[in-house]
């Protein structure tokens, strides 16, 4: 599942996307009539990235992003029962061998300093089928 479009690939691989904010980031959406939360996040020199969130006791292990084919160096991800406000970060593992917990660059919400964590928003996107 993925909402981006090979015209963002285009674009982001020309250096000429100046959208990003409406592929990246998280997005609730509704996939087959049910509603989800689909995720993506640029990390280029990543080993492995993962959501992690107050929705799943914060463990790298459960929520895992795929990377895209692509070559864009983008991560993505959708997943349900994720609820408006939950807090949430990347769990990006590089391929240097760092482990670190990033708030998302994209988020439309954050949680209260010092607190650093994302909080997911409300965009929706109605009809969007998980085959295309």
């Amino acid at each position: 599942m993925s909402i981006i479009s090979e015209k963002d690939v285009e674009l982001l691989k020309s250096g000429k996307h100046f959208t990003l904010f409406d592929v990246l980031g998280s997005r609730k959406i509704n996939v087959d009539g049910k509603e989800s939360t689909y995720f993506a996040v640029w990390a280029p020199n990543a080993r492995a990235v993962s959501l992690v969130g107050d929705f799943n006791g914060w463990d790298e292990k459960l929520m895992p992003l795929s990377m895209r084919q692509d070559g864009t160096g983008i991560w993505e991800g959708t997943f349900e029962d994720i609820q408006k406000g939950s807090n949430y970060k990347y769990a990006i593992n590089t391929i240097q061998g760092y482990k670190i917990h990033k708030g998302d660059p994209y988020a439309i919400h954050w949680e209260t300093p010092p607190a650093q964590a994302s909080k997911l928003g409300t965009w929706i996107l109605s009809g969007l089928m998980a085959n295309g």
